[in-house]
């Protein structure tokens, strides 16, 4: 299940790259990190301290899709 994101949100651009990749358990797969963290990175309250983390997100733009 997808979480709903704000339109023209980094939090929608993450999402969509999930989906490209093939889902949120294939990047949780190939970044090595948990699905729970991956899902936190698209949650669109603004109150979280932080948020996926740009290394997370470097890797995650160079996943080619099988």
């Amino acid at each position: 299940m997808t979480r709903a994101v704000r339109p023209a949100s980094i939090q929608s651009a993450v999402s969509a790259a999930y989906r490209a990749a093939g889902g949120l358990e294939c990047c949780s797969a190939d970044l090595g990190v948990s699905v729970s963290t991956l899902s936190y990175g698209t949650e669109v309250t603004d109150q979280r301290p932080g948020g996926l983390g740009v290394n997370y997100l470097d890797r995650l733009g160079r996943i080619e899709p099988l």
